[in-house]
């Protein structure tokens, strides 16, 4: 929070030069955004630019790069430790009780002010994911947490339920299920998902045409099927399917329910 909060990039610092002077010109606010921090100056002396992923100059579209962002960079990765040192916790509750009662009440007497806590400091500090503020790891423990103990209430408390309650909490389960074949893949899923793109790789390396990019399965899918033959691309202005919200949101959902049917047989 010091480093992020507290100290500034010097007026020297490259990412803080005039915004028209930035390259890549397309982008020229968020590198003004992300770069002209302290965060950004920070984790582009320690780590170097070419390790940085966004990176920009103020030499000229063809100079060097000389500035740049990461959002998981030094910093950003200390600010965030504390969520998993959260969950840590949260798990450890369940591990020293035992007893669902006592248990739920526990986290919710937790994350209840925790969350009213991240919604007051934002006010001061704003919710920033890139820069994992201390306002938005705060609210993402508390809504996490009260998440965690509505699905655990519903799913694994085995608390006896009111009879008029009972036919809710049995659809309430059927419908959460596919989160729990997920849950119970959830490296599988990580790795070969969207997420780190692995199966995505392995089905573009197969290509029958040149250019290789262009002439795949994923591309064909993506472009030919959704955005010509169903129509997904007709709101939007150039034909890229990464900028089209129509296309990428039904790419997203096709390949979800896929690895949820995955995850299903493997369970």
């Amino acid at each position: 929070t010091a480093l992020t909060y507290a100290v500034q990039a010097p007026a020297s610092w490259p990412g803080c030069s005039p915004e028209d002077t930035l390259f890549p010109s397309g982008n020229r606010a968020e590198l003004r955004e992300f770069c002209c921090t302290s965060v950004g100056w920070i984790d582009t002396t320690l780590l170097g630019v070419n390790h940085m992923y966004m990176a920009g100059s103020n030499h000229g579209p063809e100079g060097p790069k000389n500035f740049g962002f990461d959002p998981e960079g030094v910093v950003t990765t200390f600010s965030s430790v504390f969520t998993m040192f959260f969950g840590l916790y949260v798990g450890l509750v369940w591990m020293a009780l035992k007893d669902p009662r006592p248990v739920l009440l526990h986290w919710i007497l937790l994350a209840v002010p925790v969350l009213a806590g991240s919604c007051i400091l934002s006010l001061w500090i704003p919710f920033n994911k890139r820069l994992w503020s201390p306002s938005y790891s705060l609210f993402m423990c508390g809504t996490g947490t009260i998440l965690y103990a509505a699905i655990f209430a519903v799913c694994d408390s085995g608390l006896p339920a009111n009879v008029h309650l009972q036919r809710p909490l049995r659809v309430a389960r059927a419908m959460l299920t596919p989160l729990q074949w997920l849950g119970s893949n959830c490296i599988l899923f990580f790795v070969l998902s969207d997420c780190c793109e692995g199966l995505s790789w392995l089905l573009k390396a197969i290509s029958w045409g040149s250019p290789p990019s262009k002439n795949n399965i994923v591309y064909w899918f993506q472009y030919t099927f959704l955005w010509k033959w169903c129509g997904l691309g007709t709101s939007c202005s150039a034909e890229n399917f990464t900028e089209c919200g129509p296309v990428i949101l039904v790419y997203t959902l096709v390949g979800t329910l896929f690895w949820v049917v995955v995850c299903g047989c493997l369970y």
